[in-house]
């Protein structure tokens, strides 16, 4: 259905009234009709009647539309070719009629989509109509034309960027025809004469059309004739504008023209060097133009630095285009020269011999050592020196350095002096034996008298060779002998040379011995220091910004920043309350952060420091962080929280306190819609607190008032639940009421079983792991009642019904190609951990979930033997499968737990007694694995030592139990363990089956680790909850044996050879090896 002539008229202004919101939704609708956006093209073309906004709305509409319609097939109601067709036709045209300036942009842009859309081949007579728009109509023609150019740089792949050259290569001729007839017109009119600025803007634009299709349609520039005779001509352009700059009285549109000129010929200069290298070098009279470039611009610089003359704003803007442009140009040629491998990586085959000699051109012709010994000079003289307007506004304000600091664009007066610099260090890099003693000599020559803007430059120049220079140049003695003596001397009375001398002690740390190393840590505790008058803000932030780089250093040591951390963190944290932007204040923050983590576990020297500093810290935080606008910083303030903590919290109470104050309300009271990073960041503080601070000092109260919030966190994404569950397995180390009362286990079931859909393998391991700490504590405090009470609100939080749901249907699967294997059937090794852990504690417990789900699926009492059958039968096929691939630790608690079964009677015995195959099979397997993983040797050679070392090699040191600590403690895990068993606690006792638990091997341990300290509570009952497991003490052999004997073989008056009635030979012989019997 068209859409009326009149009703979209009216519609678009309406869209530009008052009722918009309608109107809006009306043009929405009707924008997947037939003949709309043609429609639109009649709108815009029509001159009477409408008037220019409505238009500029048709057209808005239409870029949309093309954006949206014109060429996806994702869109149910794509533009038909046949609309298409009539918008091409007329498109074109209504542009050229277009009168004023905005219409034409938003038409243009419409075109270039269309154009961009339309490859390859769609619109195969779209250049001979721009080239006519170029001769009758170049006001219009230009904009389109620089549209469609803009829109073919996104084109990619390779019949696309194929089919752009052809368009492109066929613009070129037509561009630079517009812009002769309109440039020869200007250059060569009578010196009085005036210029209309028509032609001056004609002339700008066709130039920049006519570098950018060089840019997108020429791989090799030189291999075209046409772009050779352009090359040349533009080192004439280039000598006419630059005489115009000083030729007599100008307008400003003269004098904006001349400056728009001259930028766009050094951009397409610039833009050779660096896109099209070999080309670079190929062209005629390259050495020429770079002589020409560096003569102008240092001229140039001179003027620009101070002198004598008057600078206009247009003369200033052209001088520092060129010295970009002469700069960017120099460190091009030199990376030609000596970075080939870099430099021409992208190029293709047939280009690497053209590459080679062009590099060897570039050596030998243009990059010489004469002319790096002028550049060198000039760069030390002129470039690098701040001028004295600039030096006098420094020191009377604080913000003007800060806002210089950071460049506009690349001719900005900042970022040439940063090319200076980069173009300072290739040269330096490339020709060290020449530029090496002038830059000795003139640092040699630094004394009492010296000028600040030379102190300045020579400081900034050592900074910025320091990476390619300190193997010449000895840094100790600069520190030593110039910039620690300089410092008292003379900055003191110069804010900016305690701006460089801060930029200067970042860029040389790496080259400074760890005994000259507190050198520089007083210097910057000195720039820091609020109370020093010599210190605005200015210089404090970059003293700051500066020492991130020595944290981050390779050569940083610990002990040599010892002494001055504190002090130092302390003005870190001041300056944290006197600065206003946002920027620099987390900047500040992350410094706190980063000096802890820089010390490592050095930090431990000054603990007591940082304690102190960790107040203030929160106070000018909180003082700061008030205001939608300061999230990001609370939110980084509460990161660099979370690492003070686990830093230093095992220490101090009063720490603990003060982080958990600062955390309460955000955790407890906070909007966690509104404000989710806070709340997670907050939690993850509160982590390290319960982790790492004895928190027996705080009281149970203090922790357990976040048992809630932390099962909360399981209801969000994988990381919440992450941190979630490892906040509750902290908290029940803790706090053991957590698992023996019954509404909070019940509580943390259910919430356990909402995680229990997730799909990490990481996050059900701690899922599995959480219900096997609150199984083994409800067992150890009440015994098997309590063990009961806690499986009965497993099966009420539904996970249990879940495990043995998923086993029943796996098993079904397996014996029926109708029933599909169950969407969980990956978790089974946390369900199945889960089920070792219930059995391990009390066999008989066990039976009752049995009971209790055989019963609940419509079966009687009397059906659980069928129920027990198939959940022995798919676990001991889930061990044959998984062996090798589930943890061995794992692997040995379903075995020991499967080999607890023995203990029941019947109908449950003569199930295991059918499953005695099976049952050997797994022992041979664990048990190999077991002395394999401990013990290292070949299966071959298991006879020979097995019963002597059997033992030790299927039980963990207490070395191994450490590292259950990795994850709280890394630093201390190793020590906390000989610690622990050094200060004599002993190893609890639960779940053995009554077998002895093997004493802690602590041979390995050294008292005198920097590590060891005294555990903090939480890491006391980590230990002692590893160390007394039954799966970490006790040899799986020995279980094995044991029950075999006892309710296998004795009850019944078996022997070996009864045995083998119910289990093939070659097992039974095996069996009898590996466990000894």
């Amino acid at each position: 259905m068209s859409v009326p002539f009149e009703a979209l008229v009216q519609a678009l202004r309406a869209a530009l009234g008052t009722n918009v919101s309608a109107a809006t939704s009306q043009l929405d609708a009707w924008q997947t009709h037939d003949g709309f956006h043609s429609a639109l093209v009649d709108i815009v073309s029509s001159q009477t009647g409408i008037e220019a906004p409505t238009r500029q709305l048709a057209l808005i509409r239409l870029r949309h539309g093309v954006e949206k319609y014109w060429k996806s097939r994702l869109q149910s109601h794509p533009l038909k070719e046949a609309e298409k067709g009539d918008i091409r036709s007329k498109i074109i045209a209504v542009a050229a009629a277009l009168t004023d300036e905005t219409s034409t942009r938003l038409a243009a842009a419409a075109i270039g989509k269309m154009a961009r859309l339309d490859l390859p081949g769609m619109w195969p007579d779209l250049p001979a109509a721009l080239h006519g728009m170029l001769q009758s109509c170049p006001l219009q023609g230009l904009p389109v034309t620089e549209s469609i150019l803009e829109e073919y740089k996104g084109a990619r792949t390779k019949l696309l960027r194929a089919a752009v050259k052809d368009q492109v290569v066929r613009l070129y001729q037509p561009l630079h025809e517009c812009f002769r007839d309109h440039y020869v017109a200007w250059i060569a009119r009578a010196p009085h004469d005036p210029v209309p600025n028509q032609t001056l803007y004609i002339s700008a634009a066709a130039l920049r059309g006519l570098t950018r299709t060089i840019d997108v349609g020429y791989d090799s520039p030189h291999q075209a004739q046409e772009i050779v005779a352009f090359w040349s001509e533009s080192l004439e352009i280039l000598r006419q504008l630059v005489d115009q700059l000083d030729g007599g009285d100008k307008t400003e549109a003269e004098l904006n023209a001349i400056a728009d000129h001259l930028e766009t010929i050094s951009y397409f200069h610039m833009d050779l060097a660096w896109i099209h290298p070999v080309s670079f070098g190929a062209l005629p009279a390259t050495t020429i133009l770079i002589q020409q470039y560096w003569e102008t611009a240092s001229t140039a610089t001179k003027q620009l630095r101070g002198g004598d003359v008057q600078i206009g704003e247009y003369k200033q803007r052209v001088l520092t285009a060129l010295n970009a442009c002469a700069l960017k140009l120099l460190r091009a040629c030199t990376k030609i020269a000596f970075e080939r491998v870099h430099t021409f990586k992208l190029l293709r085959p047939e280009d690497k011999e053209g590459a080679k000699q062009v590099s060897e051109f570039m050596k030998n012709e243009v990059v010489t050592e004469d002319l790096v010994r002028k550049v060198l000079m000039d760069l030390l003289s002129i470039y690098l020196v701040h001028d004295s307007a600039e030096l006098l506004r420094w020191e009377d304000d604080a913000e003007a350095w800060e806002k210089d600091q950071e460049p506009v664009d690349d001719t900005d007066v900042q970022a040439i002096r940063l090319q200076a610099e980069d173009l300072l260090h290739d040269i330096v890099f490339h020709f060290k034996d020449q530029c090496f003693p002038i830059i000795e000599a003139s640092i040699r020559q630094i004394t009492g008298e010296t000028l600040i803007q030379e102190r300045n430059a020579l400081y900034t120049a050592t900074g910025a060779v320091a990476s390619v220079m300190h193997d010449r140049f000895n840094y100790n003695d600069f520190l030593q002998q110039v910039v620690a003596p300089d410092f008292e001397k003379s900055a003191k009375n110069s804010k900016t040379l305690r701006h460089n001398t801060a930029n200067l002690l970042g860029r040389m740390f790496f080259a400074i011995d760890v005994q000259n190393q507190p050198i520089i840590h007083i210097l910057y505790q000195s720039l820091l220091d609020p109370n020093n008058t010599a210190n605005d803000l200015a210089v404090r932030i970059a003293a700051a910004k500066n020492l991130r780089n020595t944290l981050h250093s390779y050569n940083f040591d610990a002990s040599a920043f010892a002494p001055y951390a504190g002090t130092t963190m302390e003005y870190a944290v001041r300056l944290i309350g006197n600065v206003e932007d946002d920027d620099h204040q987390i900047m500040l923050i992350e410094l706190v952060g980063e000096i802890i983590d820089a010390m490592g576990i050095q930090a431990v020297r000054f603990e007591d420091e940082i304690t102190n500093v960790f107040g203030l810290f929160w106070t000018e935080i909180s003082n700061n962080a008030s205001g939608d606008g300061r999230d990001l910083m609370r939110l980084r303030s509460v990161d660099v929280m979370a690492q003070f903590m686990k830093a230093f919290g095992g220490k101090s109470y009063e720490t603990a306190k003060s982080a958990l104050g600062a955390i309460h309300n955000t955790i407890m009271n906070d909007d966690w819609k509104r404000h989710p990073d806070h709340v997670y960041a907050s939690m993850q503080v509160l982590l390290q607190i319960v982790r790492t601070t004895d928190a027996s000092q705080l009281g149970t109260d203090s922790f357990t008032q976040y048992f809630t919030p932390a099962l909360q966190c399981f209801e969000q994404d994988v990381e919440w639940r992450d941190l979630g569950l490892d906040l509750t397995d902290s908290l029940i180390n803790f706090d053991d009421n957590l698992c023996t009362e019954s509404r909070a286990r019940l509580h943390l079931f259910q919430a356990l079983m909402t995680a229990l859909d997730d799909r990490s393998p990481a996050i059900l391991d701690k899922i599995a792991a959480i219900v096997e700490r609150v199984l083994s504590v409800c067992h150890e405090q009440g015994g098997e009642a309590k063990l009961a009470d806690a499986i009965g609100d497993l099966v009420a939080s539904g996970i249990t019904g879940k495990i043995i749901h998923s086993i029943h249907t796996n098993h079904l699967s397996r014996n029926s190609t109708s029933i599909s294997p169950p969407k969980d059937a990956q978790k089974h090794p946390q369900y199945y951990r889960i089920l070792a852990r219930t059995i391990l504690l009390e066999p008989e417990v066990f039976n009752h979930v049995l009971y209790w789900w055989t019963e609940k699926n419509g079966g009687s009492r009397s059906d659980v033997s069928q129920t027990f059958t198939w959940v022995i039968t798919e676990w001991l096929h889930f061990l044959e499968n998984e062996h090798g691939i589930t943890p061995l630790e794992h692997e040995k608690k379903m075995a020991m737990a499967i080999t607890r079964l023995l203990e029941l009677s019947e109908p449950f015995s003569g199930c295991m007694l059918a499953k005695l195959q099976e049952l050997m099979e797994m022992w041979i397997r664990t048990v190999k694995a077991l002395d394999l993983s401990h013990g290292s040797r070949d299966d071959a050679d298991i006879d020979g030592n097995m019963r002597t070392e059997a033992t030790d090699s299927q039980v963990l040191s207490a070395e191994e139990i450490a590292s259950v600590l990795q994850g709280v403690y890394p630093g201390a895990a190793r020590q906390s363990a000989h610690t622990f068993y050094r200060n004599g606690h002993s190893t609890p006792s639960h779940a053995t089956g009554g077998l002895p638990i093997a004493p802690p091997d602590n041979s390995a341990m050294d008292p005198t680790h920097p590590a060891a300290r005294p555990l903090t509570a939480h890491e006391r009952r980590v230990v002692a909850n590893a160390a007394g497991d039954v799966v970490h003490r006790v040899p799986l052999r020995e279980v094995a044996v044991d029950r075999f004997r006892g309710w296998v073989l004795q009850p019944r008056g078996w022997g070996r050879g009864d045995v083998e009635g119910y289990v093939e030979l070659g097992v039974v012989r095996e069996c009898w090896r590996v466990l000894g019997l």
